[in-house]
């Protein structure tokens, strides 16, 4: 792979981790600071992630999404994939789906906080919402298990990688099928069911899980001490990127 190429995915990779994995703290983080400084009751916790949409959190929330689409959509993946679906037809569907997801909020509910202008009470958007996102995830999910796994190499850190790869992906799936088995409960017992926190637990869960799985893809410094990065590797890494600074 070309070294400017290379620097780019791996920007991308850590991006990609590093709001996968902090969005649902940094959410919960920033409504509380904006409700205590505007001397709210308003709770920091709210039932799922995609309510945030109604708080103070609104602007990270789409922001973020949006972010996730944007570089979804610029990532292009191994380039010697030889299966029919490749890395750029699931990234550019997932990024996509993160664009409806941002733009198409769930429906306006007792949960919600703040009234908006975008808020609505449709059942249909709110569906389309809700199976964008948990798409979304799953494609993700997915894309760690079957994807991040492909590379031809057989060393002793890339096997490593690879098992962690595959348990980050099925904790990304096994998240979102739960709450599928929920919800699907649900709506088949014509019962309002209160789910509590599980929907933004899970949700929680699969966002880490697919946070932590690129960061390891671009080969995050975190994992140095967790031997699933050598030190070479790091460096390696990190002088492609000095040297493309040096030469611009």
């Amino acid at each position: 792979m070309p070294q400017k190429l290379h620097n780019n995915y791996r920007r991308i990779q850590l991006l990609i981790g590093t709001l996968g994995m902090s969005l649902p703290f940094v959410l919960v983080i920033f409504q509380w600071v904006m409700t205590k400084i505007n001397g709210h009751n308003y709770p920091a916790f709210l039932p799922s992630i995609s309510h945030y949409n109604y708080s103070y959190a609104q602007i990270i929330f789409v922001g973020t999404l949006a972010s996730f689409g944007l570089l979804l959509i610029s990532y292009k993946g191994y380039l010697k994939d030889d299966h029919k679906i490749k890395d750029v037809t699931i990234t550019n569907i997932a990024g996509f789906l993160a664009l409806i997801v941002a733009m198409i909020p769930t429906d306006f509910d007792n949960h919600a906080i703040f009234d908006t202008p975008n808020k609505h009470s449709s059942a249909l958007l709110a569906s389309v919402h809700l199976m964008s996102a948990g798409l979304f995830l799953i494609l993700l999910g997915l894309m760690s298990v079957y994807k991040f796994t492909l590379s031809p190499k057989d060393d002793v850190w890339h096997q490593r990688r690879k098992r962690w790869y595959r348990i980050f992906g099925w904790i990304v799936i096994s998240s979102i099928s739960v709450l599928v088995i929920l919800f699907a409960y649900g709506f088949l017992s014509n019962e309002p069911v209160d789910m509590g926190y599980w929907v933004y637990i899970f949700e929680t869960s699969s966002l880490v899980a697919f946070g932590f799985s690129w960061l390891l893809k671009g080969k995050s410094a975190i994992f140095v001490p967790l031997r699933l990065v050598s030190q070479k590797e790091l460096e390696e890494a990190r002088s492609f990127q000095e040297e493309e600074k040096n030469n611009q």
